[in-house]
């Protein structure tokens, strides 16, 4: 069973600020604007712009519903109040395990539900978050592919994933320093939600979360990369789920092959303006067999040769309802991938499976109430 909220002062604080009626809303969500965006909407209303600024701040920095704005009148925090909308993504459940990793689960102003999750490493936290419900991209290894695209999720609900996990990593002393879009969705497949949110989170007035601390994984939507890349000029860190070093593998793994094929893939990877000393995360999940073989493994070498890039070596996390055909690498197969990529002079990692109890790790999101962790 989740585990409710605790009744802290400052959780309370943030959910005044994040609640919502559950009814339908046309009115613009103040999570979801960006500063100037909010300066503009104060001038339509008759208010000072300049109020922007302190409002902004309160939002996103104190986590402090507008009311808190005292710099602005009564009558004009009235104002801003009746012209723009809360955000309902309430935390209805967290699911803990024992490496203190935690589920949480979001429940949207639609009764949809949407996960994330904290990850502790060492004094500071991951949140893996998630930006829509569901996802349309259809991976064969991943458990949310299984629920469909129901929807993409507002800016506003992104960030609120993002700011209850920040008021929880701060309560136990541990503060939020990275946000990875790794969670439900394909970040830049509803791509302007997803630049919206990376350009609140990194406003100096905000937040203020260090571009190099936000990771944006894909499945590999080659235009979109090239799109990221521009608007932050590589500094948001690039994640691509690659999976098979073979067209054909990848192609019966992930269907978003079909329309960009690892030729253009690894063009858009090139391109992409990575900062000095920064370099493309290549997410690569291993399955017995299949992703693990030595063909695949020379054709992944023969891919990342010549790009500034990282792989990461995933072990598949098994999920209920998955292909019968799947199955998770051997322990000495992890090795012995891992070795392979070595010797071929390819640097890699291998990232260790976090919150299988709580049904949490890589792959395993799609609104699974645990009961035991999954063999």
């Amino acid at each position: 069973m989740g585990v409710p909220l605790n009744g802290s002062a400052s959780l309370r604080k943030m959910r005044r600020a994040m609640d919502a009626p559950r009814h339908s809303d046309s009115r613009p969500e103040w999570l979801g604007l960006t500063r100037t965006e909010l300066a503009e909407h104060l001038v339509r209303q008759g208010i000072p712009g300049g109020h922007a600024l302190r409002l902004f701040g309160h939002l996103h920095r104190r986590l402090e519903a507008p009311d808190a704005c005292t710099a602005m009148s009564p009558r004009q925090r009235e104002r801003f109040l009746e012209t723009t909308a809360p955000t309902h993504c309430e935390t209805t459940e967290v699911h803990p395990t024992d490496d203190g990793t935690e589920k949480l689960v979001f429940t949207l102003r639609d009764a949809r539900r949407v996960e994330g999750v904290i990850i502790p490493e060492g004094p500071r936290s991951t949140f893996c978050v998630s930006s829509q419900v569901g996802c349309a991209m259809a991976c064969a290894f991943c458990a949310t592919a299984r629920l469909g695209l129901e929807r993409a999720l507002t800016p506003g609900e992104v960030l609120a994933q993002i700011y209850a996990a920040r008021v929880r990593c701060e309560a136990v002393g541990r503060p939020l320093r990275n946000v990875v879009f790794m969670g439900m969705g394909e970040p830049l497949h509803h791509y302007e939600v997803t630049r919206r949110v990376l350009d609140i989170l990194t406003d100096p007035t905000g937040f203020c979360l260090g571009a190099p601390r936000l990771t944006v994984s894909t499945v590999g939507l080659a235009p979109r990369i090239a799109q990221l890349g521009r608007d932050f000029e590589g500094r948001i860190q690039l994640a691509v789920s690659l999976n098979a070093g073979t067209e054909a593998t990848r192609r019966a793994l992930m269907p978003i092959t079909e329309r960009h094929g690892l030729a253009d893939l690894r063009a858009a990877i090139a391109a992409y303006p990575y900062p000095r000393n920064r370099y493309v995360l290549i997410e690569y999940v291993l399955l017995g067999g299949l992703t693990d073989t030595p063909a695949e493994l020379q054709a992944l070498a023969g891919f990342v040769r010549g790009l500034p890039a990282m792989v990461n070596l995933i072990p598949w996390n098994p999920f209920e309802g998955a292909p019968a055909d799947l199955h998770p690498p051997a322990p000495e197969a992890i090795d012995a991938a891992f070795a392979a990529l070595r010797a071929m002079g390819v640097p890699v990692k291998v990232r260790l499976p976090r919150g299988r109890r709580a049904v949490a790790a890589c792959g395993q999101l799609a609104r699974i109430t645990p009961t035991a962790e999954v063999a």
